[in-house]
């Protein structure tokens, strides 16, 4: 198995191809899991008017190396994928950076720029 794969086309399009050549189109286990916290991290970011963290978002998480972003596990002898921890962290401290009721936006971009640099994006 090829360690560098490819995340198909955007954040969304979770379908790997295990030797890094044309994408598979067959949808990895826990995908839905994952789109929906993806999904619901990029549209916290659109409704608080941030379409650039979304753009550095695509460009600096979801644009690289899987590996970074998932890992495998088992589950009742069956090969599902998660986020890895850090990830899925970021991905849920964003959406609440987003939605922060009181923050200024330029606070928000700050703090989400320092987030997006200790997670090692």
């Amino acid at each position: 198995m090829n360690p560098r794969r490819n995340v198909h086309e955007t954040c969304c399009g979770f379908c790997v191809d295990p030797m890094g050549g044309k994408i598979t189109g067959e949808p990895m286990r826990g995908a839905a899991e994952m789109r929906e916290l993806a999904l619901s991290a990029l549209a916290a970011l659109e409704r608080a008017d941030l379409a650039d963290v979304v753009r550095a978002l695509h460009d600096r998480v979801f644009g690289g190396d899987i590996n970074a972003l998932f890992e495998a596990y088992e589950e009742n002898s069956v090969l599902r994928w998660r986020f890895k921890p850090m990830a899925e962290l970021l991905l849920r401290e964003l959406k609440q950076l987003a939605t922060a009721p009181h923050m200024p936006i330029a606070e928000r971009r700050r703090r989400i720029e320092w987030t997006l640099d200790m997670a090692g994006f």
